[in-house]
């Protein structure tokens, strides 16, 4: 049986899929999704009569639901919420409209693979990326693997969602029905819970260490979404092996998570202090680094000249840019940050087979680190250790009934 893996890449004003196949002619492969002929699918969900619509590109739909959802969980809806909180209608919450749109993805994912292998002899897993903010607070951690778990739930017991949209009455039921099913089943332990929810921030970095434009050197990462920004800073490492050097492994130095990022910029009334704010995660992934080289000279000489990487859709903002070219560490506050442009990895395709286009690597990097086993996928929670990046074999990592069976 073929075992596919989707990455959702939920994003606060669009979603990503990136679907992987274990078992694909020539070794696995990584297909990036595409419907309705675009692979930026928006997040927004808007009303009609008493439809839900989700993907909705209408004006007056509601966006930003994660991080309302967010607010809604931690009661503190400014701090993660830039928008306007308009009343859902018909008793519908946010937490409601999160996981159907998350439903709706999965079902992407699933009437792809369909398609790609012309049958239906496959199991299918997900992960849902999260920030990193959100995996250090127990409450957002434990509400959106809820949500994970009750969207998966719903996909297994009552099929992929074909149409975007869905009657409410039918909607709110299906989901009662499922989060019973998932009271019901027993907790999912600690170490499976990368399986179903990962750091947006671990999954971005899997691509820059498989992107053939780097090599063994220093890196900062900057991924500057609509609602939140994540920073990065690690080391790929090499092994000698048949006679030549090869990427084996990453060392991560520091990371750093916080709610302001493009929405809050748009927003804001002073651009230069905005822009600031979202540098402010590069120096704080700076600062965790600093800690772990400062008594070792030679290692804070190697982060004198770092690479930067920048993803997502602030990358097209040039003034931003600018300002998030200097060095983070203050000891090397002058400096000027080389920026590098990362390459397709070579197993991404779209369900065509053609080639990514490069343009789109700033938006589905993270998406890309999703699709994969997060046992193939090395931790960014232990800065101080070099952790390799395993090739694998299939047979080499759990099954799809240990991860999502009961």
């Amino acid at each position: 049986m073929h075992r596919f893996h989707l990455g959702v890449d939920f994003g606060t004003s669009a979603s990503k899929l990136i679907l992987r196949h274990f078992e694909a002619a020539g070794g696995e492969r990584a297909y990036l999704l595409e419907p309705k002929n675009r692979f930026r699918i928006p997040s927004a969900v808007s009303f009609e009569g008493r439809d839900i619509i989700l993907h909705s590109d209408r004006d007056d739909a509601l966006v930003s639901l994660k991080m309302r959802y967010a607010g809604e969980v931690t009661g503190n809806l400014g701090r993660h919420f830039y928008g306007d909180a308009k009343e859902i209608p018909w008793g519908v919450s946010a937490r409601d409209l999160v996981t159907l749109t998350i439903w709706k993805l999965i079902s992407v994912g699933h009437l792809s693979t369909v398609n790609i292998l012309g049958h239906t002899d496959f199991k299918m897993g997900m992960t849902l990326g999260v920030p990193m903010s959100f995996l250090d607070d127990e409450d957002l951690r434990i509400a959106f693997l809820d949500v994970a778990r009750t969207a998966y739930q719903m996909y297994r017991e009552f099929g992929p969602l074909g149409p975007d949209r869905i009657e409410v009455q039918l909607g709110m039921e299906l989901l009662r029905l499922a989060r019973s099913q998932v009271e019901n089943k027993p907790p999912i332990s600690r170490t499976n819970i990368r399986n179903w929810i990962r750091s947006e921030t671990e999954a971005s970095m899997f691509w820059s260490f498989r992107s053939p434009a780097t090599g063994r050197e220093c890196f900062f990462c900057i991924d500057i979404g609509a609602g939140t920004t994540d920073a990065s800073a690690f080391l790929i490492n090499e092994d000698f092996r048949d006679d030549q050097w090869v990427k084996a492994g990453m060392c991560f130095f520091g990371a750093h998570s916080h709610p302001y990022a493009m929405d809050a910029l748009g927003a804001a009334i002073d651009f230069d202090e905005a822009c600031q704010r979202i540098r402010d995660g590069l120096v704080n992934a700076g600062r965790n680094a600093y800690r772990l080289l400062k008594d070792n000279g030679v290692s804070v000489n190697q982060w004198g000249k770092p690479k930067l990487i920048i993803l997502g859709g602030g990358v097209f903002n040039k003034s931003l840019c600018e300002v998030l070219k200097w060095h983070p560490m203050v000891n090397f506050r002058q400096t000027v940050l080389d920026r590098l442009d990362l390459d397709v990895p070579p197993d991404l395709f779209r369900t065509n087979e053609s080639k990514v286009k490069s343009e789109d690597v700033a938006f589905t990097s993270v998406a890309y680190g999703l699709a994969q086993i997060g046992e193939a996928v090395p931790e960014a929670a232990r800065p101080n250790q070099v952790q390799p990046v395993r090739a694998h074999a299939i047979r080499t990592l759990p099954t799809h009934d240990e991860i999502y069976g009961d």
